[in-house]
């Protein structure tokens, strides 16, 4: 199983060695948002980002970022925000968009937001986003917009099997969020993740490819059997066989 983790600054700072002696091989932090319920909508930096990109790669764990997007802050406003924070202390995974929030919008014009912070982000980056979410979220709240090709999800859902998604969702999530009270020894409690392909299309993403070359290949897709004490341990039992992406879907339909 290929384990990964997300904070921000709630977490304070993490000791990244016990994340790396817990078997962690990817992170994803928090890089900032416009704060739109505050007197001229600022566009903050988390605190600890900077710190926490230096320690992740300091112990030789796989980092990313995510920006938690408003789509009533308006994209170019937060794209060049994204952006200039990505500047200062480059992660390896590509820019991720965290949705979570319509802000009281109609999901057509959601959608439409969304896809232009896709379109400025990466012009200012030169790669291409993931996308963070629920996938009832993208479906009711975001409209389900005909995503650029390639795009690839991390999707959250909190149980025993990832659950039935959207179509043009489904052939593309490279990442599944189990819980959010991931416990690890010696460290606060987390999101804890589940990277859904082999190690070696990981580290093809780490290199910070302006297009991912994941979309349509086959990978080494793990299969969960059960969950032992609880998702609030984090401790997944795992089968890795060898399968397509089309095999591994067929289980979950076949088995959530």
């Amino acid at each position: 199983m290929i384990r990964g983790v997300d904070f921000s600054h709630w977490q304070a700072k993490v000791n990244t060695d016990k994340l790396k002696a817990a078997g962690i091989q990817f992170a994803i932090v928090k890089a900032g948002e416009v704060y739109i319920k505050t007197v001229n909508k600022p566009a903050v930096t988390d605190d600890m980002h900077d710190r926490n990109i230096r320690e992740l790669k300091r112990v030789g764990i796989i980092c990313g970022d995510y920006y938690y997007f408003h789509p009533s802050a308006g994209a170019s406003k937060q794209a060049r925000h994204y952006a200039a924070i990505r500047k200062t202390n480059l992660p390896d995974l590509p820019p991720i968009i965290d949705i979570e929030d319509s802000d009281k919008m109609k999901p057509l014009d959601v959608g439409k937001q969304i896809l232009q912070f896709i379109t400025e982000l990466q012009l200012k980056t030169g790669q291409q986003p993931i996308i963070y979410s629920r996938n009832g979220v993208l479906v009711n709240d975001c409209g389900n917009p005909d995503w650029p090709e390639g795009t690839l999800f991390w999707i959250a859902r909190y149980g025993l099997t990832i659950g039935d998604l959207s179509p043009k969702i489904k052939p593309n999530v490279i990442i599944w969020q189990f819980t959010d009270k991931l416990a690890l020894p010696g460290l606060p409690k987390m999101d804890g993740n589940q990277w859904l392909r082999s190690l070696e299309e990981l580290n093809i993403l780490a290199n910070r490819n302006p297009r991912s070359t994941l979309q349509g290949q086959s990978a080494e897709i793990p299969e969960v059997s059960r969950l032992q004490g609880g998702i609030t341990e984090g401790a997944i039992e795992i089968v890795r066989p060898q399968r397509k992406l089309w095999d591994y879907w067929k289980y979950f339909f076949k088995n959530k």
